[in-house]
C-alpha cells in the first residue's frame, strides 16, 4: 500500500470524517460570531420597525335552507327544491362571498375607506376607532386619489394642520380644510369635556371605496370547518378594532345579500302583476262607463224568474270560459316571455293563476337554476364544464316546461270546447229575452269577471309583498367578531430563532461555496482522486521564508519532514537506483528549488556525497537563493566544453559533502545542451564522483529540457503547492507518470498550511506510537519500514489565537 493510499481512520477514499469537518468550521469561528452578531441585529431590528399585524376572526353558520312561503305552503315540491334542505358546496360559497361589490358596500357604509394614523419617530401605527375626532368628506374632486390629512396639538377648540415640513396652520373643528381641490373637515367626538393637549401628529386618510375594499379582500381568508357548514373568516391587519368591525360589517352585509339574492324572482312576479292590475283597471273603468251608459240611453226592466236560472247557468260558463281565456292568455305571455332570446341570468316569472301546479313547480326550479347559472357564471370561465353541465340542464327543465306547458293548454282547449256547447244551449233560450235586457247582461257580466281577476291578482301581490319581508337569509351569524391583542406577525419567536439559524447558516453557506468554486489544492483528496502518482512526503509552511531550513542537529519540524522524505525514497527504492534525483514541477513557483537544497542538505547529513545541480538554465534560483554572488561558470560552461567540474563546484557551508553546481551563463540554446554529447558525459563523471545527485530541473509545463534529462535519472520528485498548484495540472502530473515520460515519479507537498482553514487536518501526535498523523496521513505501525512526520510543535510556528486554540480543542 503506498503511502498516498493510507489513512488512519479507515477511510480508503479518503473523505473527511465528522470531526474533520467540524473542525474546518470552528477555524472559521469569528465568521460565524460576526455573522450571528449581525443576523441577531437584524432581526431585533426587524422587530423594532415591522408595523405589528393583528388577526380577528368571526364565524357564519351556512343554512341548508328554511321553508319560504312565497309560492305555496308547506310542502311544496318547487319550495323544498328552491329553499328546502339541500347539499351545500362549501367552496362555491367561499367564491361567492368574495365578492368586491359586498365588501364595497360594506366599506362605503361603515366608512372603512378612512383611517387614522399616529405618526412616531420609528413607525406609523393605526389607530382607528381609538380617535376623539371624525373626518367627514364634503366634495371629493378626484376619487382614485387617496387623500392624507396630517396635524397635531388637539385641544378642545381645535388643531393644527400641517401643511409641509414647516408650516402650519391652526384651524377649529368644523373648518373646511382643501387639499388638492377636495374639501374636507374634522368634527370632535368629545361631549363638553376636554382633549389631551400633546404634540403627537396625527393622519386622517380618505381613499377609494373599490381600493380599499380590494385591500380588505387580499387581507381576508374565509375557510370551512370540515363535516360543518360554518365559515371561518379571520383578516390580519394593523388595527384589531378596526379588524373586528370590518368582520362584523362583512357579515352582516353577506346576510343581506343572501336574502336579496332570494327575493329576485319575488319581485319580478310583483313587477308582472302590477302591470296586469294596471291593465285591468283600465278595462274596468271602460266596462262601468259603458253600463251606466247603457242604462241611462236605454229603460232596462228587472230579469224574469224564469231567466234567472238560465241566465245564472251562462254566466257561470261564461265565467269559466274568461278564466280559461285569462289563462291562456297567461300562458301564452308566460310561453312567449320564456322562449324569447334572452340571456341565461334572466329570470322568468312565476305563472301564477294556472289551474295547473305543476307549471309554477318547475318555473321556481328553471328560475332556481338561472339564479345558480349568473352566481356560477361570475366566478367560472365561459366553456367550463360545470356552466355547460348548467346549461344543459336548463335546457332540459325548459323543454319540459313547454311540454307541460302544451299538455295543459291542450286540457283547457278542451274544457272551453265543452263549455262552448253549454252555452250555445243557454244562449238558444236567452234569445228569447228582450234585446235590450241580454245586452245588459253581458255588460255586467263583464263587469263581474274583471273585478274577480282584479280582486285576485292584487290578494297574490300582497300575499308575496308580505312573505318577502319574512323570508329566511341563507346565513347567520354565531358570534361577534373577536380579536387578540398579542401581533401575529412578527412572531418574535420565530424572527430570533430565524435570525439565529440564518447567522449560523450563512457562515457555512459561504464557506462551502468557497470550496465548490476552489480550484486549487487543498485537501490529499484533491491529489489522490486526480492522480495514482503516490506522495512521499508534505513539506510545511515555513513562515520566514528561509530557503535552507536543514541544519545538523535541528530537530524542527521542517527538518523532520525532509528526513521522512529521504527515509521514504530510501525505503522504497530499496534495490533500485537511487543515485539521481531529479526535482520538477508544472509551472515555476512552486517550490522545486527549495525542496532541490533542503532534500540535497539532508542527504549529505546522513554523510552521503551530494551534488546540487541548478539545471534550470533557463532561469537559475538556487544559487541567488542562498545567497551566493552570481557565478561566472557553471553547468552551462561545462556543456560548452569551456572549464572543468572542479572549477564550477561551490561547497555549501556547514555541509561538508555538499556541492552546489550553479548553472552558469545563460545558454541561447539550453535544449540543445541537454541532448549533447558532453551532457552525457557529464553525468558519467558525477555519478562517478557522488552517491548522491540532485537536479533542480526546469517545470516541465514550461519547457522540454526536463524530459530530456529523463536517460541520465534513476527517480523523479514532482513538487506540488499547497493553495498554489491548480487542480488541473494534477491530471497533467498523472499523464506524465502513467506514460512513464520521467522514471520512477514520486509527488512532494510542499507549502502544507495545517488546519481547517487550509483543507489539510488534525495534525500532531497520534495516540500510541510513534508520531502520526490526525485525518489523513500514516504511521509506522501500519507501513513498516515507512516514518510519517511529526508536527505536534507546527501551531507554535503558526501565528494566531485560533490555530492553537484549535489544537487544545482536539486534546493534542
Amino acid at each position: 500500500m503506498l503511502p498516498s493510499e493510507y489513512t488512519p481512520t479507515g477511510d480508503e477514499q479518503g473523505k473527511f470524517s465528522p470531526a474533520d469537518i467540524l473542525f474546518k468550521y470552528i477555524a472559521f469561528l469569528p465568521l460565524f460570531i460576526i455573522s450571528l452578531a449581525l443576523c441577531v441585529s437584524a432581526g431585533m431590528a426587524y422587530l423594532r420597525y415591522t408595523t405589528p399585524l393583528y388577526e380577528s376572526t368571526v364565524q357564519m353558520l351556512v343554512l341548508s335552507g328554511e321553508r319560504n312561503p312565497v309560492y305555496g305552503g308547506e310542502g311544496d315540491i318547487v319550495e323544498r327544491a328552491l329553499y328546502g334542505p339541500r347539499d351545500i358546496n362549501m367552496n362555491n360559497e367561499i367564491s361567492k362571498l368574495r365578492n368586491t361589490k359586498i365588501v364595497t358596500r360594506a366599506v362605503i357604509q361603515n366608512d372603512f375607506h378612512i383611517q387614522y394614523f399616529m405618526e412616531g419617530s420609528i413607525k406609523t401605527r393605526n389607530v382607528t376607532g381609538r380617535v376623539p375626532y371624525v373626518l367627514q368628506p364634503l366634495f371629493i374632486s378626484d376619487s382614485l386619489k387617496t387623500y392624507a390629512i396630517k396635524f397635531t396639538n388637539i385641544h378642545k377648540e381645535g388643531f393644527t394642520l400641517i401643511l409641509g415640513e414647516k408650516q402650519q396652520l391652526p384651524l377649529s373643528w368644523d373648518d373646511e380644510i382643501n387639499i388638492q381641490g377636495s374639501r374636507f373637515k374634522l368634527v370632535s367626538k368629545a361631549q363638553g369635556g376636554s382633549l389631551n393637549l400633546n404634540e403627537t401628529v396625527y393622519i386622517a386618510s380618505w381613499g377609494n371605496p373599490k381600493t380599499r375594499a380590494s385591500e380588505i379582500l387580499s387581507q381576508l381568508q374565509i375557510s370551512a370547518s370540515a363535516n360543518t357548514t360554518i365559515l371561518g373568516f379571520s383578516l390580519r391587519n394593523d388595527n384589531v378594532e378596526m379588524g373586528k368591525a370590518i368582520l362584523n360589517a362583512l357579515v352582516k352585509e353577506y346576510i343581506l345579500f343572501s336574502v336579496e339574492t332570494k327575493n329576485v324572482a319575488s319581485d319580478i312576479t310583483v313587477t308582472f302583476i302590477e302591470d296586469r292590475l294596471d291593465s285591468l283597471s283600465r278595462e274596468l273603468r271602460e266596462i262601468e262607463q259603458s253600463l251606466q251608459d247603457y242604462r241611462d240611453e236605454n229603460e232596462v226592466l228587472s230579469l224574469d224568474m224564469q231567466t234567472n236560472l238560465n241566465v245564472d247557468r251562462f254566466t257561470a260558463a261564461q265565467n269559466e270560459v274568461v278564466l280559461l281565456d285569462w289563462e291562456l292568455e297567461v300562458l301564452g305571455y308566460f310561453e312567449k316571455y320564456a322562449r324569447s332570446a334572452r340571456p341565461r341570468t334572466d329570470l322568468v316569472p312565476s305563472a301564477m293563476g294556472l289551474s295547473d301546479d305543476m307549471i309554477p313547480q318547475m318555473t321556481l326550479l328553471y328560475n332556481q337554476l338561472r339564479m345558480q347559472r349568473e352566481r356560477d357564471g361570475r366566478q367560472m370561465a365561459p366553456n367550463s364544464l360545470p356552466l355547460q353541465q348548467l346549461d344543459k340542464q336548463l335546457d332540459d327543465v325548459q323543454k319540459s316546461l313547454f311540454e307541460r306547458i302544451k299538455e295543459h293548454r291542450r286540457g283547457i282547449e278542451r274544457k272551453k270546447a265543452d263549455l262552448t256547447l253549454k252555452m250555445e244551449t243557454y244562449k238558444a233560450y236567452l234569445k228569447k229575452v228582450p234585446e235590450k235586457q241580454r245586452r245588459l247582461l253581458e255588460i255586467e257580466r263583464q263587469q263581474k269577471v274583471k273585478e274577480n281577476l282584479y280582486l285576485y291578482l292584487l290578494q297574490r301581490k300582497e300575499e308575496i309583498t308580505i312573505t318577502t319581508k319574512s323570508t329566511d337569509p341563507a346565513y347567520e351569524s354565531m358570534n361577534p367578531a373577536e380579536g387578540r391583542d398579542e401581533p401575529i406577525e412578527p412572531d418574535a419567536g420565530k424572527v430570533r430563532l430565524f435570525s439565529i439559524l440564518l447567522g449560523l447558516l450563512a457562515p457555512i453557506g459561504i464557506i462551502y461555496v468557497k470550496d465548490l468554486l476552489n480550484d486549487k489544492l487543498y485537501t490529499r483528496e484533491d491529489i489522490t482522486k486526480r492522480t495514482q502518482t503516490p506522495i512521499v512526503g508534505e513539506i510545511g509552511h515555513v513562515e520566514d521564508n528561509r530557503n535552507l531550513v536543514v541544519a545538523h542537529e535541528s530537530r524542527n519540524i521542517i527538518s523532520e519532514q525532509f528526513r521522512i522524505v529521504r527515509s521514504n525514497l530510501l525505503f522504497f527504492l530499496q534495490g533500485q537506483p537511487s543515485q539521481t534525483i531529479l526535482i520538477t514541477s508544472t509551472v515555476s513557483g512552486e517550490g522545486k528549488s527549495f525542496i532541490s537544497v533542503n532534500l540535497a542538505a539532508v542527504l549529505a547529513l546522513s554523510g552521503k556525497r551530494v551534488a546540487l545541480l541548478e539545471f534550470d538554465l533557463r532561469r537559475p534560483r538556487i544559487m541567488r537563493n542562498l545567497g551566493f554572488d552570481k557565478p561566472t561558470k557553471g553547468i552551462a560552461n561545462i556543456l560548452l566544453g569551456h572549464t572543468t567540474i572542479e572549477e564550477v563546484m561551490h561547497p555549501m557551508a556547514g555541509f561538508e559533502t555538499l556541492h552546489i553546481f550553479p548553472s552558469g551563463i545563460v545558454a541561447p540554446n539550453p535544449g540543445e545542451l541537454v541532448l549533447s554529447d558532453n551532457n552525457r558525459l557529464f553525468f558519467e563523471e558525477m555519478k562517478k564522483r557522488y552517491d548522491h545527485i540532485i537536479i533542480d530541473s526546469a517545470p516541465v509545463g514550461l519547457v522540454s529540457d526536463t524530459f530530456s534529462l529523463a536517460p541520465y535519472v534513476d527517480t523523479t520528485l514532482f513538487v506540488v503547492r499547497h493553495r498554489f498548484t491548480y487542480k488541473r495540472q494534477i491530471e497533467f502530473i498523472d499523464e506524465v507518470y502513467k506514460l512513464r515520460k520521467l522514471p520512477r515519479l514520486w509527488l512532494v507537498v510542499n507549502d502544507l498550511k495545517m488546519g481547517a482553514r487550509f483543507g489539510y487536518y488534525g495534525y500532531g501526535y497520534g495516540k500510541g506510537y510513534g508520531y502520526g498523523y490526525g485525518s489523513y496521513g500514516y504511521t509506522s505501525k501500519k507501513l513498516k519500514g515507512y516514518q510519517s512526520s511529526g508536527l505536534d510543535d507546527y501551531y507554535d510556528l503558526q501565528p494566531g489565537w485560533w490555530k492553537k486554540q484549535i489544537r487544545k480543542w482536539r486534546g493534542e
